[in-house]
């Protein structure tokens, strides 16, 4: 739901354009000519859309509205100009920057520090060094909150890889959704390096994403080529390459002084003596995270000399390889084991999310909607459960996360521990069937977003059935719902590769763990159909590569009883292994086992199995050039049944419209006059599908190259050129800038360039820019 500072934005947009007049906006278009693409102005019809455009390219936004003041004032309008500058001193939209803590003690002069280096100039880059507990992240966000206020726009980013950190400052950037893969560092890097305005970049605990290879070469270039970020890392562990770069700041933070330690643990419980505050801060080491859960817990009732005396009694030994690492593990395993039993039973529950989780995330792990906010109030009283942001996001500290998980045994919690990840998977992979049959409605989208919202406890709950259980009731479990929702899955999870992983781990248990011939069966049929996918249904090594495993399949569903082949999973894979037969030569062959899925699928008498069967017999057609025939069987056969059952909004639907736009395009190579506009229209429909229900996407950008085709057919070369960077940027960003579907895309783009050439609709000052573009994509070594 949007903020009421984002309502508010909103209105002040609408009733500015009525106040610009065709003759200012017409200036104002004039005036950002050199700042904004000349076709998206142009395109903008009226002063509403034209601000429409300022917002999404970031020009203006809640808390800065100088961009349109100013040339309001460059076009005279002086008086609109003023009620727009004074709007926008108004209080900016809040931004992700977690809250402050409550107490925030000893650090002062760290933060000042910090605020007047980047502010200053005098470094663009500050990295606080320090062990776990010792309060670097509060201080990144204390530091954030005082520029924030000073309209420092602040962008905050805690990820464990470095690909995870460009995604996550790429979308805080721009507000898009990219797909994690490698190249997602290079569009990170430029972007970084193209900012216009003074952004605060806090990067919390880093450690993780150090060990990346790549980690060194990004922070050396932020340094170098982004003059207008400044940035602020939390780590662990040094970053020794970054030593010999004058703009850079190290700061190692200390534990806080005697005093300061006394006064949080006083702040925290107040009724605590003097004397045994100072005594417990000394054996606290002065951290502020040991003395924040020690302070608490002493405000709720036990005894600060009890608790001194034990923590001076025999520390539980926690091998480390860092002195003060040794004592901090060993006061921190002390403290767990004085908590209460009751609050490290829920603790060690919500362990089991990867992520920060919601309210209504966790609340089946819980009795009721009273008890889920009882607990979750007890563990923010105990430090224990931060809230993120403004909306109902919590986290568990990372550390106290680890602790939970690998000290489940000593602390006697490891039926706890187990019975919450079964919770934990049947909860999750439920859902994921729930979703699978939302998606095969009208409902598709719905279910597409949810799982996106989802994912990451899905592919945990994934992760531990599969590959931390020792259990083989657990592993069958995900099996079976990973191949029953194999139709979903293969849509949506994304990149492709994390799909192909996954049934290739199903394959490999149900093989050689479990041993089960029809669960191996099923598996087959999934990766199979993963990989033929992924080849679009057409000759490559990836359907040879399918063809083997629907082959593997068939031969183990032969040798099942009769009454287990009559299912919708033999139809599936007798009709795919004929798809792929025919691939291979073998016309009459395939064509055969198809007709045999679909004579099954009618006798099972779903009709959306059905009409997917035909869908297969409409690519039998397509691969032997009988294009018309594909046709009528997709227009007759498949289209119908898939927009009744699933509607027009859905992304079967919008592949069998895909189908039906190719064999348009195949007869519009012969026969432009009579095919091509069909081909263009029915392309563009699929192609508005896919983006608005996949957005950044596989499919999605097989519809840009189709599109691109279809125009060169039509002799308008430049557009299909824009159609195939717009497929390039996302190949490069879902498949890798190296895979063979991505570089036959630069291949195409370089044939387009030769058509614009050789009939002249390339001019030498184009060329060059084309060439420019050209020089900045990466091409594999040979």
């Amino acid at each position: 739901m949007a903020s009421s500072s984002d309502r508010n934005f909103r209105t002040f947009i609408v009733l500015t354009s009525r106040k610009i007049t065709d003759d200012v906006l017409g200036t104002l278009k004039f005036l950002c000519k050199d700042e904004l693409a000349e076709g998206e102005i142009e395109s903008t019809n009226n002063s509403l859309e034209f601000l429409e455009l300022l917002c999404r390219q970031h020009k203006i936004w809640p808390g800065d509205m100088g961009y349109l003041s100013a040339h309001l004032e460059t076009a005279g309008n002086f008086k609109l100009a003023k009620e727009i500058k004074e709007w926008g001193e108004l209080p900016r939209r809040t931004s992700n920057l977690p809250y402050q803590c409550e107490y925030f003690v000893g650090r002062d002069a760290v933060v000042d520090q910090i605020k007047e280096k980047l502010t200053t100039n005098s470094s663009n880059m500050i990295i606080i060094i320090a062990l776990p507990g010792m309060g670097k992240t509060e201080v990144a966000i204390h530091v954030g909150h005082l520029l924030q206020k000073e309209h420092w726009p602040v962008v905050y980013v805690k990820e464990k890889k470095l690909i995870e950190i460009c995604q996550n400052i790429l979308h805080q950037l721009d507000h898009r959704h990219w797909t994690l893969d490698s190249d997602v560092i290079s569009h990170c890097k430029r972007k970084l390096s193209e900012h216009e305005k003074d952004t605060i970049v806090i990067l919390d605990n880093t450690e993780d994403a150090q060990k990346d290879k790549e980690f060194d070469d990004f922070f050396e270039f932020m340094v170098k080529f982004a003059p207008k970020i400044r940035t602020i890392i939390t780590t662990q562990y040094d970053i020794n390459s970054l030593d010999s770069a004058d703009s850079i700041h190290k700061i190692r933070l200390d534990s806080l002084d005697p005093s300061s330690s006394s006064e949080l643990l006083l702040k925290r419980a107040p009724r605590i003596p003097k004397a045994i505050a100072e005594e417990i801060g000394k054996l606290c080491d002065g951290i502020p995270l040991f003395l924040s859960y020690s302070g608490l817990m002493m405000a709720d009732g036990f005894c600060p000399e009890v608790f001194a005396r034990e923590l001076r009694k025999n520390p539980v030994r926690v091998v480390r390889d860092n002195e003060h690492l040794t004592r901090f593990y060993t006061n921190i395993d002390r403290f767990f084991r004085l908590l209460p039993e009751v609050v490290l039973r829920k603790l060690v529950r919500l362990s089991v999310f990867p992520t920060s989780f919601s309210v209504n995330d966790i609340r089946f792990l819980f009795k009721d909607d009273f008890e889920v906010e009882v607990e979750k109030t007890k563990l923010i009283q105990w430090c224990l459960l931060k809230k993120l942001n403004d909306e109902d996001v919590f986290a568990i500290h990372q550390l106290v996360k680890t602790y939970c998980k690998e000290q489940r045994e000593s602390l006697g919690m490891a039926n706890e521990g187990r019975s919450a990840e079964t919770a934990f998977n049947q909860h999750y992979l439920k859902i994921l069937r729930d979703l699978h049959n939302l998606f095969l409605t009208r409902d598709s989208s719905k279910a597409i977003q949810r799982f996106r919202e989802d994912k990451a406890n899905i592919m945990e709950a994934f992760e531990i059935c599969l590959c931390d259980s020792s259990e083989p009731d657990d592993k069958i479990f995900a099996i079976d719902v990973a191949n029953e929702v194999v139709d979903f899955l293969a849509k949506v999870l994304s990149p492709p590769m994390e799909c192909t992983l996954l049934y290739q781990k199903c394959c490999e248990i149900a093989r050689d763990s479990i041993r089960d011939g029809k669960r191996l069966a099923y598996s087959l049929n999934s990766l199979g159909f993963r990989c033929l996918d992924d080849a679009e249904h057409c000759k490559s090594d990836g359907a040879e590569h399918a063809c083997k495993k629907f082959e593997e399949a068939c031969s183990i569903f032969r040798g099942l009883p009769k009454e287990t082949q009559k299912c919708e999973k033999y139809a599936h894979v007798t009709s795919k292994r004929g798809l792929c037969v025919l691939l291979q030569g073998d016309v009459e062959g395939g064509r055969k086992s198809i007709l045999e899925g679909i004579k099954l699928r009618e006798e099972l008498g779903v009709q959306l199995y059905i009409a997917a069967g035909n869908c297969d017999l409409g690519h039998s057609y397509r691969h032997c050039g009988d294009y018309k025939k594909a046709l009528e069987i997709w227009q007759t056969k498949t289209l119908p049944v898939y927009i009744e059952q699933l509607g027009n909004a859905h992304p079967w639907t919008a592949s069998v419209i895909q189908h039906i736009a190719s064999m348009y395009l195949e007869l519009a190579r012969k026969d432009p006059a009579q095919y091509a506009e069909s081909a263009e229209t029915c392309t563009r429909r699929a192609l508005n599908v896919r983006w608005k229900l996949l957005g950044v996407h596989q499919d999605t950008a097989r519809s840009h190259t189709r599109l691109s085709e279809v125009l060169c057919i039509q002799g308008k070369f430049e557009m299909a050129l824009k159609e195939l960077e717009e497929a390039l940027d996302i190949q490069n960003d879902v498949l890798g800038c190296d895979h063979e579907v991505t570089l036959n895309t630069i291949k195409k783009k370089g044939e387009v360039l030769d058509a614009m050439r050789r009939t002249g609709q390339v001019q030498e000052s184009e060329e060059t820019l084309l060439a420019h573009k050209f020089a900045n994509i990466h091409f594999p070594n040979n």
